[in-house]
């Protein structure tokens, strides 16, 4: 339910984990939170990268600390450091897992057209 939900959004993703949803995102299988790396929410929210790039709770954690910004508050916290260390740990899986993906076709090619140029030279 969605109990549970906000349970699961509160729980800092690890590095590993994040990767794995990273790699999954960049692929473009599955949708990932730019903030956190969760991969479920009810609600995909605006972020700083665009449209529908946050989980509900992360966009509402965003659009708080906005407004307590221009209120003069500060919302820095340790979690919120925690989030940023994991959140440049997803995006350097995410352009190695975009790296390898081009790496792949860019392999892939090179073998296709090495077997239709061997199919159009002339027997020995």
């Amino acid at each position: 339910g969605r109990g549970q939900h906000g349970r699961q959004q509160a729980t800092v993703q690890s590095a590993d984990q994040l990767a794995a949803a990273a790699a999954a995102a960049a692929a473009g299988k599955v949708k990932m939170c730019m903030q956190c790396g969760t991969t479920k929410t009810p609600q995909w929210r605006e972020g700083p990268m665009g449209p529908k790039t946050l989980c509900n709770a992360c966009g509402v954690k965003r659009v708080r600390a906005l407004k307590a910004m221009q209120q003069g508050r500060s919302g820095h916290s340790a979690h919120s450091k925690k989030a940023a260390s994991n959140r440049q740990a997803a995006a350097a899986a995410a352009a190695a897992a975009v790296a390898r993906t081009e790496s792949m076709e860019i392999a892939s090619t090179l073998q296709m057209l090495a077997g239709q140029a061997a199919a159009a030279a002339p027997p020995p």
